[in-house]
């Protein structure tokens, strides 16, 4: 009787054994990869190339608003896609191409349809290539762009180890200096948090100071322009009555010595 049970409890405890054993994660054996089996990864990753893409074709495409449905809905258009690593898959050479299709016109105040055929255009991606997620078109003031690591490196590295000293983080992007997130809180009315340098909550009008002291700038600038306008129009009002001042002088003088007006008068 004991040995029947003892037999029995076996079976059970390595069914149990069984079992845990096809039910273990994969990655137990993770240390095991051979060369092989590396090969035969890297060959099944779907890599940069053209490969078809079911393309939705829309109805704002025909540009006519009494469409209410395109024969066929979607197609199959070659397009760039794949693994680029830390790159993108993106087309170097693209063609537009014709496809023929059939356009349902609804004309729903007098109840009336009709269908045409009619050509929509696509593109279709011919080449591709590997290419930086990030343009050079998106660099900021003050950063050029590093084709070999796919990103805006900004010029002043003096600031980026300021930055890092003061314990901020450095944002290579827009090259700017902001305040670690774990300091950022909420604020009260009036107030608000200073992310870039004090790293806490300022009044507002402290933030907007920097602007006010421009906008005083600015101000005394138009002021000494409109001051300087207004002292060059009153020297030239001077001197053309002075000028005229003269000219009467000169005519009062040859009235006395010629006693005749009417010549002096056609004369100057």
């Amino acid at each position: 009787m004991k040995t029947t049970c003892f037999g029995r409890v076996l079976v059970v405890v390595v069914a149990v054994v069984v079992i845990a054993l096809a039910v273990l994660p994969a990655n137990v054996h993770s240390g095991s990869c051979s060369s092989g089996s590396r090969q035969r990864i890297h060959s099944s990753e779907i890599t940069c190339g053209l490969r078809p893409v079911l393309v939705d074709l829309s109805l704002s495409s025909l540009e006519d608003n009494r469409v209410s449905r395109i024969i066929p809905g979607s197609v199959f258009v070659d397009r760039c896609i794949g693994a680029c690593d830390s790159r993108e898959c993106v087309p170097s050479r693209t063609e537009n191409m014709t496809l023929e299709v059939m356009a349902v016109l609804t004309r729903y105040a007098q109840g009336e349809w009709n269908t045409v055929c009619t050509g929509l255009r696509l593109e279709k991606h011919v080449e591709c290539i590997c290419s930086c997620p990030q343009k050079a078109e998106a660099c900021a003031l003050g950063a050029s762009y590093d084709s070999n690591a796919c990103q805006c490196m900004c010029r002043d590295r003096n600031a980026r180890s300021a930055c890092l000293r003061s314990g901020k983080i450095w944002i290579e992007r827009t090259c700017g200096c902001v305040c670690p997130q774990s300091s950022w809180v909420p604020c009260g009315t009036g107030f608000t948090f200073d992310y870039r340098e004090q790293c806490s909550c300022v009044r507002a009008y402290n933030l907007a100071s920097g602007n006010s002291v421009t906008l005083v700038v600015l101000a005394l600038a138009i002021g000494s322009l409109s001051l300087a306008g207004s002292v060059l129009y009153v020297i030239r009002f001077l001197q053309r009555r002075a000028s005229e001042q003269r000219r009467l002088r000169l005519r009062m003088r040859l009235r006395e010595a010629f006693g005749s007006s009417e010549s002096l008068d056609d004369s100057l």
